[in-house]
């Protein structure tokens, strides 16, 4: 019985302990915070050049400013011939149904 209580308080003790420690699981290194200026006016760039609404929310830790441009440079590239595809078939949907009511 005496064990029992002894083994009982030491997890009560170690739960305590754990609980009151600090957890870091999602903090990120504060010395990337002064290249949040950096990937900002990468984003902005891209959204002038492309007319895409691109948000930063957070700072990508695993891509450099150079690589991050060249990979969001290829997302917009891709967005932006998306968009003529499928304004250029909605331009053809609309002349072909104007073609067919003049028939």
């Amino acid at each position: 019985m005496k064990a029992l209580r002894r083994g009982t308080l030491a997890a009560c003790a170690a739960l305590i302990l754990l609980l009151c420690g600090t957890v870091s699981l999602f903090s990120h290194d504060t010395a990337t915070a002064g290249d949040w200026d950096a990937y900002a006016s990468i984003v902005e760039e891209i959204n002038g050049k492309y007319g895409t609404e691109i948000t930063l929310h957070n700072i990508p830790q695993t891509r450099t400013p150079e690589e991050f441009k060249a990979w969001l440079t290829k997302l917009a590239e891709a967005d932006a011939r998306a968009s003529v595809s499928v304004q250029s078939g909605q331009k053809n949907r609309v002349q072909t149904a104007s073609s067919a009511s003049l028939s």
